[in-house]
């Protein structure tokens, strides 16, 4: 097997369990997604902020 190919499959493995079997997701108090200038959004799921990181991925929570 490519050994490319390794890492693939765990990490598709990893989000299949985590997106269907694993209920901790739903508890999680941030959550991230890509967005399509391939930054990283975050969000804290338990106050409903969400902020952009920065290209280094430099993440902060912003102050109140």
């Amino acid at each position: 097997m490519d050994p490319i190919l390794i890492p693939t499959w765990i990490a598709t493995i990893m989000m299949t369990y985590s997106s269907t079997v694993a209920d901790f997701r739903q508890n999680a108090k941030y959550s991230f997604v890509i967005d399509t200038d391939h930054t990283v959004v975050v969000m804290n799921s338990q106050t409903g902020k969400m902020w952009r990181c920065e290209k280094d991925l430099k993440c902060e929570e912003p102050k109140e």
